[in-house]
Parts: C-alpha cells; structure tokens; sequence
C-alpha cells in the first residue's frame, strides 16, 4: 500500500483443508435411518446416505441499485440475488419480500413481492412520489426458501432534494444517466440507428453505424485534435460518469468471489498481488500505461473526467499507436501527423477486439504472456481451431458480444482477478447465455457426456489445450531476460522468462471463489508445503462440495522476494527493474521501503504460484475431449484429468472395492459404470470419496457371521440377508455400521 500502509490477512482456515461437520443431526438421521431399514430395503445397503450440512443452506444476498441518489418522483430500481453459502443459487424460494421505509421511519409498501427475473434473482422497481421525503430511504429485503432458510437485509438509497439525480425528461423509459439525449424520445440505448441524420440514435457512442461510413461523420466528422476530449464529455457527460465509476478506470472495486478480506476494496491500483510484475507499488509509469486514462492515476485529485481517454476503446488505430509521452501524459506519439491525429477523433465506432487486446493481449509485458489464452494473434485469425468465436471463419465476435456492457461497467473476469465490475450481475459470463440448455441433462446428444455437466464445466471439454501462442511459465526476477544476472551491470531489462507453447491445462474444482494474495498478507497462512509454493491466487473448492465443478487452468510461478520475519511478499519496485537500474537488490529495497520496512530487510527468494482460468480459444465442437482422452479401460487412467488429486480414486474409495457392497463380481469398468450411473442412477459420491457412504462390515478379524454365531460360513449374501433382515430377525446396525 502506498504511504507505507500494511494490511494484515485476518486469519482463517487454510483453504486446502477440506472442512467436515459432523453433529448431532447426522446420528439423528442415522438412527432413523436404521429403524426405516429394519423390515429390509436390500438396495439401500449399496446406496450412499448423504446428510446436508445446514451451515451451507445459510442464504447470502447481493442487493444493488441502478444509482444511489434520486430525486423525488424517480424510480428506485432494485436488483437482489440470492445464493447459498457455497455459492449455489436458491433456486425453490418460498418468499421474495421487500418492504420501504421513509427517512421518518414511515413504512410506505409492507411485504410486497419482487419480480423473478432468474434462479435466485428478483427485482422490484418503486416508484418516489413527488413530494417523497429527503433523506436515507430503507428497503428491507427477506428471501426465505422452501426448507425456511431466511435472509433479511437492509439496503439504503438516498433522495436528495432539487433534482438530486437523473430522471426520464422525455418518458421513454431511460433516465439521464442511461439517454444521451434526454429530451427526444426517439433517442435512447436499443433505439433504430437512423442513417444520415448525424446522430446517435442509439446511445452506443457511434453516430450513423452501419451505415456504411466506419462510424465517423456526423457529429464527429468535424471534430479536430485539439476538441478532444473536451468535445465527447460535452456531448455524453453521462456516460463520462459511467466510465469514472466503472473498474476499467478505478483498477479497483468490491470483490464479493474473493474469500480473502472480501469487504474491501480490492484492485491492482493498489493491493492486488501477483505472479507476473509482482504490484503496481512505486511503478504507474509503467503498470498504468494500459490504464483508460490520459496519463494521471484515478486516485488522483487532479483526474477529472478529462482524463479518461475514450479512444483507447472507441478507436483500434488510436490504441495500438498510444504511448507514454515525456510529460507523463498518454496519447499518439511526439510527432504524429496532424490529419492522423484529427482522423482519431473523427472516426468513432464500438470496441473491436484491437482495442481491447491491445491491453489484454499483453499484459505481463508482452503479446500471450500472462493469459495464455489471448493473444494479438486473436485480431484478424481465419483459423477456426485457433478460437471458434472470434476467429472470421468462425463467429468473428467482438469481445462485447459475450462481456456485454451496460452503463460501462462490464460482466466477465478471471479467478486470478479480484474486483466485480457489475455486481448486479456478478462475475461469469455463462456459455449457456448463448448455448441454452446444454448444461442440462438432455443438453448433448451422447448420454454419457450428459453425465458429466453438472460437475464439469464447459470449458473443460471445449479447450482442449491453450497457449497457442507461446506464453510464461516461470518467471524468475533475478535474472534478464538474456539469462545475464539482474545485477545493474547491463541496465535495466525484462526479467528472465520460461515460456510454453499447446499446453495442457491444469484441472481443478472450482466453485466460482478464489483465495487472492493481497498486499501485507501474510503469506505463510496459504503456503502450500506440497508444491513449497507462496500462492498468489488459488480457485476454491472441492470434491463434490457445493457448486463446485471441474475446470481448466493455466498454472504458472514466479521467483519472488519474501520477507523473512514475517512473510510478506515484497512488492519489487519494477519501475527501479523495467527502467532504472536494473539492479534487482536496488528494486527489492526501494519496494521494502515503499511498503514501510526498512531498506535491509532480510529477504529470501521463494517460489510464488497462481491459477488462471482459461475461457478463450474454444475449439469446433469436433475437436471436443472424447471418453478416451481422459478414461482408459480401467477408468482409473491418467491420461489428461488427474483423478487422484481430483479426490476420484483415493483409498478406500468405494469404486476400488466392488466387495464394500457385493460379493465377488467380475464385471469390465464401463460395464459397470454404466449399471451404476446410468441403469440405477446412483449418485457419483457414492462411489467416488474418500470415505465409505454406505453399510459397511465391522472390522473384525473373524468376520460378519462369527460376531454372533461360532463356526459359521456362508456364501448366498443375498439369502443370507433375507434370514435377517426381511423377516425383522435383527435391526441394521445389529450387523452394519458406518
């Protein structure tokens, strides 16, 4: 943190340790389970008991506005969305309530029901009325499901008086703040772009488009240089504003999917730390030159709206040719033509995928160096197989077309990336938006693929392999990228990179939370003695647990600094490295001292590692992972997905052992795959744990019979229960125990 500040990580449970909860309600339901049994259900002796853990029912709500502040006589647009603890939707809710309050304490609507928009998702609109009191108004939300989990939360907005917020000047349903024309009805977001009028009727930032002039004309055509950006803050105020509030230009926001100090706010403008150049901590000339501004950081009091630099999306030729200048200051290079200059602001249209790689394809320091997955190579690629949604004989997308916009803010991230933009709509950009239905259980044509989407993920299949343009692997500060010690005697340089090219990801659960790295932690709370790793970012979640699936990774590390008292991370100045020196030592001390330690700070050198989920560079359906690709004729195979670290195939797991619940039996593993998952629909976890769900025999050495009887020995299992159990001769847990 800047000026020396140092956030300490509160301490939790390590996330690697599977949590177990075992109570007084699981022997309840055990007991009763025994006396149900008693008259002989044979089949339930294979079939596993599953017993809920209610401390996972707990209900969380995610409550949001369109704004904070309204005027009287404005609509107060609420969104609310329900999930579980671990992160499932509640989808069977009983009760979806919401009750006002004036700033008197006056209860203007008593339990009136939201509006379902979505599993786990409500919204309720209520209208002030004009003469609305001024002050903090509450909406109590409660969502109770059918099981009488409840929820209730409190949610404030202001109404300030004299026009204290947009409002629908022309009644077409658009406010101010969303009507970059609020006095014409006929203007507004989704309106008919009418072709030659020379004006954006579709409030999308493009006057005329697809009309065949490239977006410029119009009100841009006789735009120069010198208007910008003066002249587009004039014209869309309102969406300047969307812009400034917007994580695209903070680098900072709430971080709801982050279990590490998930309250905060959380970014790399400030606390963010990771595997790649380490935290901005002493480098915005560098780290920000990717940033959506002209040149000042956000935080500063100086950055107005005049420093959001439109054209870093609203034009690709501007993007790709803007650079740091002298001043400090973002734009086209000294020297630039004029009529190129002025062309940049005459011609305007919606991001293209150049405007937006241009940043993300070379974060890290380089085109494909830290996604894996993006790269500059994605702009104009005709090879299908290279990525089947945006190459252009495939779906030729733009990238808004699936990160769809609204207001600025945008939906879709990485698990390596903290803040939500749009919290309303959280944080996935769900392949079902476009693929309806195939995470269903009739979604594909092949059954047994049918099986497999409820707990592995679309991308898992779809990608087989990623880094089609080479990318890092290691990174290691100590060294240049030549291999020639980081020691200041060659200048300053890029360090050292080990990169690789058709990769297969790393499998992983995955329940949509992750355990990010945050500048002051203590690092030694997650390290990772299996792999001697220092996580900077680790996907959360677990066999069979919750919303968990399996989904690709790309998996990388670093050669970090690490203080050695008490473990913190240092935030190298990469400035010092990148541009000044190039002495790593001096880079390491100047980071110490920017994080309020003192310049000789012990320090040693540790292995940093992070997870990158991967979502770019889907293949043709025909290039999809097949059965074989991952099972054998064992089903214990190696192959591709790692089945023992997935928690599959560890002893005593039920699905080494056919005797837990039969007696000998010789059957082929897709045969008797089949017959259980398929013909007697047993759920997966009764087979695939790492602990016995089922009856099973009490350990003794003289086995089953001879705990009552002398001498006895008897091969017809299925008789023999029946002796038992069907004519109520003995309870279950007389010869079964758990």
């Amino acid at each position: 943190m800047e000026g020396g500040a140092i956030f300490s990580r509160q301490t939790r449970p390590d996330p690697r340790v599977r949590q177990t909860t075992r109570g007084g309600t699981q022997m309840r339901i055990r007991k009763l389970l025994f006396s149900i049994l008693a008259t002989g259900l044979a089949l339930l002796l294979a079939a596993p008991v599953v017993v809920a853990d209610d401390h996972d029912r707990e209900i969380r709500l995610t409550i949001s506005s369109d704004k904070t502040t309204y005027a009287p006589g404005e609509t107060v647009k609420l969104s609310v969305t329900a999930r579980y603890k671990d992160g499932k939707l509640v989808k069977e809710v009983d009760k979806a309530e919401v009750s006002v309050y004036d700033p008197t304490g006056a209860r203007k609507v008593d339990k009136a029901k939201m509006t379902k928009v979505g599993d786990g998702q409500y919204k309720y609109d209520y209208r002030l009325s004009s003469s609305a009191k001024t002050g903090d108004w509450r909406f109590k939300v409660k969502i109770e499901d059918k099981d009488d989990n409840k929820r209730e939360e409190n949610y404030y907005v202001n109404v300030a008086s004299g026009g204290g917020g947009p409002v629908d000047n022309d009644g077409d349903g658009y406010d101010s703040s969303q009507d970059c024309n609020d006095n014409d009805p006929s203007i507004h977001p989704g309106a008919a772009e009418i072709c030659g009028d020379g004006v954006d009727n579709n409030c999308d930032g493009s006057v005329d488009e697809g009309c065949g002039g490239g977006g410029g004309g119009g009100g841009h055509a006789s735009l120069t240089w010198s208007d910008y950006p003066s002249a587009c803050i004039a014209c869309h105020p309102n969406q300047a504003n969307a812009v400034a509030s917007s994580t695209h230009y903070r680098w900072l926001g709430l971080a709801a999917d982050m279990v590490n100090q998930p309250g905060t706010q959380q970014g790399k403008l400030t606390n963010a730390v990771n595997s790649y150049c380490i935290n901005i901590l002493g480098d915005w000339p560098v780290c920000g030159s990717c940033h959506v501004g002209r040149g000042l950081r956000p935080d500063d009091p100086q950055a107005g709206l005049e420093n959001i630099d439109c054209l870093m999306c609203h034009n690709g030729e501007y993007a790709l040719a803007r650079v740091r200048l002298a001043d400090g200051s973002m734009g086209p290079p000294e020297g630039t033509p004029q009529a190129t200059l002025d062309g940049y602001v005459q011609n305007i249209g919606k991001p293209t995928r150049t405007s937006c790689l241009k940043c993300h394809a070379n974060a890290g320091g380089g085109n494909a160096v830290k996604r894996g997955d993006l790269s500059m190579e994605l702009i104009a690629n005709s090879d299908a197989s290279f990525d089947i949604h945006m190459s252009t004989s495939g779906g030729d997308k733009a990238c808004q077309s699936c990160h769809v916009f609204n207001n600025h803010k945008v939906i879709g991230k990485g698990s390596d990336l903290r803040p939500t933009d749009d919290p309303s709509r959280g944080a996935e950009v769900a392949c079902t938006t476009c693929h309806a239905g195939k995470d269903g259980s009739n979604g594909h044509s092949t059954s047994k693929i049918n099986l497999h989407v409820d707990r592995v993920a679309c991308q898992t299949c779809h990608i087989p392999t990623y880094a089609k343009v080479a990318t890092e692997t290691h990174r290691d500060w100590r060294f240049h990228h030549d291999g020639s010690p980081a020691d200041g005697a060659s200048g300053p340089g890029h360090p050292h990179l080990t990169t690789g090219q058709n990769l297969v990801p790393d499998y992983l659960w995955w329940n949509r939370t992750s355990d990010n790295y945050l500048l002051g932690d203590d690092a030694l709370l997650t390290y990772d003695p299996e792999r001697d790793t220092w996580p900077t970012s680790r996907p959360l979640g677990g066999f069979y647990q919750g919303a968990s699936k399996i989904y690709p990774f790309k998996y990388k590390t670093a050669d970090q600094p690490k203080t050695v008292s008490d473990h913190r991370l240092i935030a190298l100045d990469t400035f010092e490295y990148l541009k000044g020196s190039g002495d790593v030592v001096k880079a390491i001390q100047n980071g110490l001292v920017n994080m309020g330690y003192a310049a000789n700070t012990a320090y040693e050198w540790v292995t940093t590692d992070t997870f990158q989920l991967l979502n770019h560079g889907v293949e043709p359906k025909s290039a999809a992972l097949n059965c074989s690709d991952c099972h054998d004729g064992s089903g214990n195979s190696q192959l591709r997905m790692p089945f023992d670290q997935l928690g599959y195939h560890t002893w005593p797991a039920k699905v080494k052992s056919c005797t837990l619940c039969h007696g000998s039996k010789s059957m082929g593993w897709q045969q008797m795959h089949e017959k259980h998952a398929e013909g007697m629909k047993l759920d997966c976890n009764g087979c695939h744990g790492g602990e016995p769900t089922g009856f099973v025999e009490p350990p003794t050495s003289n086995g089953l019979c001879n705990n009552c009887h002398g001498g006895k020995n008897y091969d017809k299992s299925q008789d023999l229960h029946k002796r038992h159990a069907d004519k109520g001769r003995a309870q279950c847990d007389d010869c079964h125990t758990f």
